[in-house]
């Protein structure tokens, strides 16, 4: 997925003119955040760009599970039982993957944390479990496991092992808090990524073309050069899930780093999914979910949540193209390439 089509943008935190558009990147979660604003649109809108990209190292400090003192980090080492009294940030975040665990019927979770250790992905060294291990995994994840005081903001498990992995979710939950923050400057053109697998476009891009809102082209997740729609995206917000990166052979079986929470093992059914929602976390988390499911599945559970849209890119096989099965998306959101 490209979020436009100039290029790789600069890393560094400055402001740069492409095709009468500011952007600004800083990395962090493990891959480039960018902010795209109109030139000009704004008094103080670069100032504002870096103030929100701040918030997302802020957010990695509170978030990211590979740094022990994180706020997640700490909490994952209690015993069972002892509650930790969590910020606002991450009560959201809770509250968030709560709520996405329960409308997908588990195929997203917020703990899988000893599932993804299991398999190796952790540490990016995948490797396939024993039965026993998968087993103990599966037994250690759930979030009907976790004990949430939303009121207090305290949070405690009821097992052990449990730990939570805010990977699939964290990126997205990002953008919306940083969106949040040009909001209330009023600045509503706005285009948030990171890693150009999560979005969030907030109004208009100036570009003197007079499409709606912001382009994005969807591309094949292995085939770069192959272009299979694009997207005109207007206050709304678009996630990827795929394992076109993360991925390991077993025996001659291509196995990726999706995990489905209800079996334990990775998913197998899909390459992409990408879905469009109000909210980036919202993308995000219903993406990675849908990836894990079923054709049936997937299609049983788009037609009972209408206010998701969904392009779903299957296996190739003898007889053609990757099969592409595109849901609730309006003829002026989604422009398929075939």
């Amino acid at each position: 997925m490209d979020m436009f089509e100039e290029g790789k943008a600069p890393e560094a935190l400055e402001p740069t003119v492409v095709r009468h558009q500011w952007t600004f990147s800083r990395h962090a979660m493990a891959c480039p955040f960018e902010v795209l604003m109109n030139a000009g649109q704004y008094v103080g809108g670069p100032e504002a760009a870096l103030s929100a990209l701040e918030l997302v190292g802020e957010l990695e400090a509170k978030w990211s599970v590979f740094q022990e003192e994180s706020e997640l980090s700490r909490w994952n080492r209690l015993p069972e039982k002892l509650a930790m009294e969590l910020t606002a940030d991450t009560a959201r975040l809770i509250d968030a993957g709560l709520d996405l665990a329960e409308k997908t019927g588990g195929a997203f979770d917020i703990t899988t944390g000893h599932l993804t250790k299991a398999w190796g992905f952790y540490r990016r060294e995948g490797r396939f479990p024993s039965q026993e291990q998968i087993e103990s995994a599966i037994q250690a994840t759930g979030c009907q496991h976790l004990s949430w005081d939303s009121d207090k903001r305290k949070l405690s498990k009821q097992v052990a092992l449990l730990e939570i992995n805010p990977g699939a979710i964290g990126k997205g939950m990002a953008l919306d808090l940083a969106a949040e923050r040009f909001r209330r400057q009023g600045m509503v053109d706005v285009f948030l990524h990171a890693g150009q697998s999560s979005a969030l476009a907030m109004g208009q891009r100036q570009d003197g073309t007079g499409r709606k809102g912001w382009a994005v082209l969807l591309r094949h997740p292995y085939r770069k050069n192959e272009v299979l729609g694009e997207f005109h995206l207007q206050d709304q917000a678009l996630g990827t899930s795929g394992a076109a990166q993360q991925f390991f052979y077993f025996q001659g079986k291509r196995y990726g780093h999706i995990l489905d929470p209800r079996t334990g093992m990775p998913a197998m059914h899909w390459q992409s999914v990408t879905v469009v929602a109000p909210t980036a976390t919202q993308a995000d988390g219903i993406a990675t979910a849908c990836f894990v499911m079923d054709p049936e599945e997937l299609q049983r559970f788009a037609l009972a949540n209408p206010e998701f849209g969904m392009v779903a890119v299957g296996h190739d096989s003898s007889r053609g193209p990757s099969p592409i099965h595109a849901y609730n998306l309006a003829s002026d959101l989604w422009y398929p390439a075939r």
